[in-house]
This record gives C-alpha cells, structure tokens and sequence, in this order.
C-alpha cells in the first residue's frame, strides 16, 4: 500500500493506492453472502456452547440453563441484534426462549423467523436438537452483518420435548403481529445414508417449503431434499401452521433411522463413532447456507453500502452515498444509515470506510462489523490491475480522485 498526503481547503488527505488484485466480477448478494457461513464457527457454536458431549443434559439437567445463556451471550455479541429472554409458563415453571432480533431498516413490521428448538430429551442432544440450534445462530451471526429491508427473529425455541412449549408460547405472544414465516430446523446433522433433508410441512405452506427447497438446491452443495406435505404436528414450525402462518421445518432424512435418537448417546462423543463422525458437519453448514440464501433472496437482504444492489461496493455506491449525506435515511438511503438513527452521516461514513477496509470474511476476535465486499471500479472490461484510488478524509470520507472536489465540499457542508 502506498500512501500520501494531500490537502483539501486546509484539512489533511490520505490518500491510499491499492495496486496489483485480480478482478473479481460482481454477484448477486446470496452467491456472496453465503459464502460468510463457517464451517468452523458452526463446530465451535455445537461442541463449545450447547453441551453436546457424553453426560451433558439439556432437558431438566444442569446443562440446560447453562446452554441457553451461552445462547444469549454469542447472539448479543453480533451486532445489529437485540436479543432477549422471553418467558413463558410450563408446568409452573418460568422458561424462556431465546430471541435475537434484527430490526428492518424500511419494513420493520414484517417479521420472518428462524427458529429451532434448544432443550434436549434429558440427554446432550447432539443432533436432537443441538444442530437445529447451531444453524439458528450461525445464520443469526452471518445475516447480522448484512442490511435487512425485513424484520427477522432468530429465536431458539425451549421445551419443545414437552409439547412445542416454547414455539406455542412465542406465536401467542406475537399475536396480531405481521408474522410473514417460519423456517425451522430440528435434528440436521446425522446422516443415515441419504445425505439429505426431508422437508415437512401443510400444502398452505408450499411456497416457504418449495423456495427454501430451492435454495437448497442452489447453495446446498449437494445435500439432497425430499419434499413432504400434510399435518405434521411433531416440531417447532407446526404452532405457526396453526395460526395460519407459511412455516417448514427441515429435519434430516429419516430421522428416526438414528439409533441415538432420545437417547443418551446422542453426544459429539458417541462412542460408537471413535473417528468422531456422529455428526457430520457439513450437512447442517450446506443447509445453514441455503437457509441464508433463501433468506437473503426472499428478505431482499443486501450489503451495507451497496445502493445498486449488485454485490460491489464500487464508486457508483458512494456517488449514491454523496447524494444521500446528511439527508434523511428514506427508503432509498437506508443502505448507508449503519447506525440507524434516520440521517445518513459523518458516522455512517466511518461505517462506509469500515466495509471498505475491513478484515475480510467471518468476523474474527469476537468483532461483528459490517462484512468488506468493496472490488473498487475498474474500466469495462479489466481483468486485473490496481483498484481505483480511495482518499480518506480525517474521520472517514472515502472516494476517487475525480470525486476530490465534490468529496472536500461534501465534508465541508
């Protein structure tokens, strides 16, 4: 990187060269978006937070309040999420679901939910349904980076052993409320030879069930669906059908082929897989990314800054950032209000610069900022070459030395 200083009506540039990357051509938001869900992270998620191991109990065991704090402290370390504990009664006891909400910057009333349950049958619950939790909350930590034009709920559901408790008890206390649909996963990560998922859900929810079948097809690397209709009243999406509301839930095929189904030895440890393959990972990332496709496709989710919506943050998104500074963040400049306090400014521009020079890929470190996907804006045509040059103004003013002047009188104003 090559660096020098300019001045702008007496205030110091800075202006950085970036030279030498080859072009990667722009995407639609869900072939880049998906590509943020990690493998690793999910494993982290299962093995380190849920208490998945032999002797572990996620039912009426010491396991379970522990697990669903753990829950509560990764969902209120991404950002853009308010996350609660929301309780309900059962047999005279207070539970609670966890919620993470990410608020919609310009139709906050419309609400779609990912859920899954995150009690277990008084065993760890490796698969039954500490996968089911995993995708909640790596969906949950990869969308959190992204701007929502929709209301999503992350919800980690409880008791749903005893009745579809937690799932009950959310659909009522949402009563009234424009709850759009449910995806949810329950038991996603044991393969009993079809390496796939049977998708189950009424013919009222077909269009939920067939997009999300889609996405699977698209950004499933292979995992495989089989499509199921009827009253299949056995999990969290079936209180949702009830109230009239599309819902599916995604659960591995022929789930009840698992020996270790309700068992004790449904555990990351099982004994009778010494190569430590009693889950197989990759099957809950795949359907953590089509998850996170579908999502993206249906919500209209985009990345921060990218007004043109073409996955490339490049310089026709900033001259679109010139045009909304210091206005009102509407509807067509919600993309560039970060900090969502209706007025895009000097803040949303450190965000802006953020996204530009960010670390790339998952957060790390526990950091949840607004995920890079800046390519720059090359001549039509260019293979490769030095990205366009980007200047930086004191606190974060960003453009290309054609925009120099517009960009001093637009931090000038």
């Amino acid at each position: 990187m090559n660096r020098s200083t300019y001045a702008c009506f007496g205030l110091p540039l800075v202006v950085m060269i970036f030279g030498g990357w080859p072009l990667a051509s722009a995407s639609p938001p869900a072939d880049v978006i998906v590509e943020d869900v990690n493998i690793d992270q999910y494993t982290h998620v299962h093995q380190d937070l849920l208490h998945t191991f032999m002797g572990d109990n996620r039912g009426f065991g010491a396991e379970h309040d522990s697990a669903r704090d753990d829950i509560f402290d990764e969902l209120s370390s991404y950002t853009q999420l308010n996350v609660e504990l929301a309780p309900f009664l059962y047999a005279g006891n207070t539970y609670h679901n966890v919620v993470a909400t990410q608020t919609g910057t310009d139709f906050p009333d419309e609400i779609y939910v990912v859920g899954a349950h995150f009690d277990s049958v008084n065993n760890p619950g490796a698969d039954d349904n500490a996968t089911g939790t995993a995708l909640v909350i790596e969906a949950a930590r990869v969308l959190s980076r992204y701007r929502s034009p929709r209301t999503i709920k992350f919800c980690c559901f409880d008791r749903e052993e005893q009745g579809l408790r937690g799932s009950k008890a959310f659909v009522q206390d949402h009563a009234g409320q424009n709850i759009v649909m449910a995806v949810t996963a329950d038991m996603v990560g044991h393969d009993s030879g079809a390496y796939g998922m049977d998708f189950y859900s009424k013919s009222t929810s077909a269009t939920v069930a067939n997009g999300l079948g889609d996405a699977l097809d698209a950004y499933g690397q292979g995992l495989a669906r089989f499509m199921n209709v009827g009253n299949f009243g056995f999990s969290d999406h079936w209180p949702f059908e009830l109230a009239g509301i599309p819902a599916v839930v995604v659960i591995e095929r022929c789930y009840s082929c698992n020996p270790h189904y309700h068992q004790n030895t449904d555990a990351v440890d099982n004994p009778a897989y010494p190569e430590g393959d009693y889950i197989d990972y990759t099957m809950p990332a795949n359907l953590t990314r089509a998850f996170v496709g579908y999502l993206v496709d249906t919500l209209g989710i985009t990345l921060w800054h990218d007004a043109d919506n073409d996955a490339d943050v490049d310089m026709a998104d900033f001259a679109a950032f010139q045009r909304c500074f210091n206005k009102p963040a509407d509807t067509g400049c919600t993309v560039f209000d970060f900090d969502r306090d209706g007025v895009v400014s000097i803040v949303d521009m450190d965000a802006f610069i953020d996204g530009v020079t960010g670390p790339a890929g998952p957060a790390a470190a526990g950091q949840n900022a607004p995920a890079p996907k800046w390519t720059g804006d090359r001549a039509a045509g260019a293979t490769s070459g030095p990205r366009e040059t980007i200047v930086y103004v004191e606190n974060g003013l960003v453009a290309n030395p054609r925009f120099t002047h517009e960009f001093c009188a637009l931090r000038d104003h």
